[in-house]
């Protein structure tokens, strides 16, 4: 329950979030939106189950402390994959999210990592771990957001008819340039 209304409470503000519009009418493109959801879908999946796989044969935890330390990892990747699907582009470039959005994110974690650290309502984690916890989210962020720009450039050339595949150095180049 408490995952659900720290959730919930970012999702709400989506609709202040700041978006730059299309020049032209935009047709919804279901085959994009699936294909993209499923990808990062699949990663998110991987990185909990990565995760959990570290939290019990490197850490050793104990099933009371792995609960909490996947609920702060569902927490903190959720809304971490939150800000970055907003946009095609790498989640750096702008446009930024609104400070309606980005209040409510930054919040409900100062909330999570308090209720983990402190034991409010879950057995509580050491300090370090939750630092852990975050540096693993953060890397994973990257990734996710790289494989995003590949998913997409894949999609695009697709559809344009296009055969080349998006090489390392085109990734490295288009994520540097937003």
């Amino acid at each position: 329950v408490a995952l659900a209304l720290l959730d919930d409470v970012p999702i709400m503000t989506i609709a202040y979030d700041n978006t730059l519009p299309d020049p032209q009418p935009v047709r919804w493109n279901p085959e994009r939106t699936f294909a993209v959801s499923i990808v990062l879908g699949l990663l998110a999946v991987a990185q909990s189950f990565g995760l959990l796989a570290l939290g019990m044969n490197v850490l050793h935890l104990d099933g009371a402390h792995l609960q909490t330390m996947l609920f702060l990892q569902l927490l903190v990747g959720g809304h971490l994959l939150l800000l970055l699907t907003r946009t095609p582009k790498a989640f750096w470039a702008p446009p930024y999210p609104s400070w309606q959005l980005l209040t409510a994110v930054v919040g409900t974690q100062i909330l999570g990592v308090l209720m983990c650290g402190f034991g409010w309502l879950v057995p509580a984690l050491p300090w370090h771990l939750i630092g852990w916890v975050w540096v693993y989210n953060l890397v994973w962020m990257i990734v996710q957001d790289g494989v995003k720009w590949v998913t997409y450039r894949v999609i695009n050339q697709r559809a344009n008819g296009e055969t080349t595949r998006p090489g390392f150095g085109q990734l490295v180049t288009a994520l540097e340039n937003g």
